[in-house]
Order: C-alpha cells, then sequence, then structure tokens
C-alpha cells in the first residue's frame, strides 16, 4: 500500500469507526418508532419538530454510549470545504427558480414592497431558521448512519441512506398514502431519494452536517418561490415526472464535481 492509499485508509477509518449491527438497528428502530408515534397522534408542529430532531438524538446518545469524542464523531466540530456551502445556498435557490423560469411566458406577479420583502426574508433569515431543525436529521442520517455503511462504497452507501430517509419522510405524513396516488407518491419517493442523496454528497464532502443541514434548511424557504412569482402557481406539493429533472440534474452536477475533485 503506497502512503498515498494508506491516509485514505486511515481517513475512512477515523470517519467511520467499527459500529456493530445492535447499534444501527436502535437507530433505525428510534426514529422509524418515533415517526409512527407521531404519525398515530396527529398532525403538531411540535411534534413534527420533534420527529425531525429524534434522528438526531439518536445520534448523540448512541454515540456517547460508545465512548469517544461526540462532536468530532459526528463532525460538529468541523466545517469542511466551502465549496459545499456554496452549492448548499445556491442549488436549493436554482432548483426553485427552474420552474419559475419555465413557467415565465404564463405571466409573472407584480413584483411588490410585500414581495420584496418575502424574498428576503426566504434567502436570508429562513434557511437559518430551518437549518436549525435540519440539523437534528443531518445528525442522524448524514452523520451517524451513512460512515457506518461506508464499507459498501461511497455512491452506494449514499443512496441506500437517501432511500431510508426518503421512506422516513414519507413516514411522517400520515395522509400520505391517502392523498396521493400510487404515482404521486412514487414521484414524491423519487424526489426525496434524489435530494438525499445531494444532501449525502454534501456531507461526503464536508465530513460534517453543517452543510447538508444548510442544504435542507434553504430548499425548505425557497420551495414557496414559484408562488412568490407565478400568477397561477401549482397548487400541489407533489414533483411532476418532470419536476425530478430539476433534482436530477443536480446530483449530476455534484456527481462531476465530485469526479473532478477526485480526479476522475
Amino acid at each position: 500500500m503506497n502512503a498515498r492509499a494508506g491516509v485514505r485508509a486511515s481517513a475512512v477509518v477515523v470517519a467511520a469507526p467499527h459500529t456493530g449491527l445492535l447499534e444501527t438497528s436502535a437507530f433505525l428502530l428510534i426514529v422509524f418508532g418515533g415517526a409512527a408515534a407521531v404519525a398515530a397522534m396527529g398532525p403538531s408542529p411540535l411534534l413534527l419538530a420533534l420527529a425531525l430532531w429524534l434522528p438526531g438524538i439518536a445520534a448523540l446518545v448512541l454515540t456517547r454510549l460508545a465512548g469517544g469524542p461526540t462532536l468530532t464523531r459526528l463532525g460538529l466540530d468541523r466545517l469542511g470545504a466551502a465549496d459545499a456551502y456554496l452549492a448548499a445556498v445556491w442549488l436549493p435557490v436554482a432548483m426553485a427558480a427552474a420552474p419559475v423560469a419555465l413557467a415565465a411566458p404564463g405571466g409573472l406577479a407584480a413584483l411588490d414592497d410585500v414581495r420584496i420583502q418575502q424574498l428576503a426574508a426566504m434567502l436570508t433569515i429562513a434557511p437559518l431558521v430551518n437549518m436549525a431543525v435540519a440539523l437534528g436529521s443531518e445528525l442522524g442520517w448524514r452523520a451517524y448512519l451513512l460512515p457506518r455503511l461506508g464499507s459498501l462504497g461511497r455512491w452506494r452507501s449514499i443512496l441506500i441512506v437517501a432511500a431510508a430517509w426518503a421512506v422516513w419522510q414519507a413516514s411522517l405524513t400520515p395522509a400520505f398514502a391517502s392523498d396521493r396516488t400510487g404515482g404521486d407518491a412514487a414521484l414524491q419517493l423519487a424526489w426525496c431519494v434524489l435530494i438525499g442523496a445531494i444532501l449525502g454528497w454534501l456531507f461526503v464532502r464536508t465530513r460534517s452536517p453543517w452543510a447538508p443541514a444548510l442544504f435542507a434548511g434553504t430548499l425548505a424557504a425557497t420551495s414557496s418561490l414559484p408562488l412568490l412569482f407565478l400568477r397561477e402557481a401549482p397548487g400541489t406539493a407533489a414533483p411532476s415526472a418532470l419536476g425530478l429533472a430539476v433534482p436530477a440534474l443536480a446530483l449530476l452536477g455534484v456527481c462531476l464535481a465530485a469526479r473532478r475533485t477526485s480526479g476522475g
């Protein structure tokens, strides 16, 4: 093994400490069990916020029980590559602006003072507020679970975690199955998997939950951009088949960036 490969192997050992199946099973039981409990108790913003933080709480507790520096093992004490944070901010903005640009010929709403204030909040304050909630999810799914699947390979582990995260997201919505047809539900899950893959890449790029949390917070903040700009905005949050192209292109972009960074 050459020196370069030795350094890479050492980095993997630090980033993905050996963890038994019991810990991983306990994590999944906590997050899915908590989601089921929240769904059974009915809609409540407070309960939903708690459920979104359950992965983070589980990660903190399980990491603490395993011993070692909790903040370091979950990447809370580092930020990582700066370009990931630029992507975390501008990718969601571009994704939200794409349907506005496509629908622009149909007519844009007048940009008055109220809309300008809403847009300013959407791009400044709202992402940071949402980030505080999203951090709990990213601590669990990306900072805790993803490194523990590292032996499967980078993109395989990213996609497995993204798929599990997508199912968990759906389980937090009691009316997910009843309010959507099978096709709509499948599109929603596919959209979540694509978003989860981008979140996974941001964690791998930085080895920190801060970048994916910022992406998730910005994505939630900018999701109402079409409502702000379009006279006739879509009345449903379920993505269309065409709508999947936007996160798919974003994911393709980060894959190409990853290839360039790794030298091919």
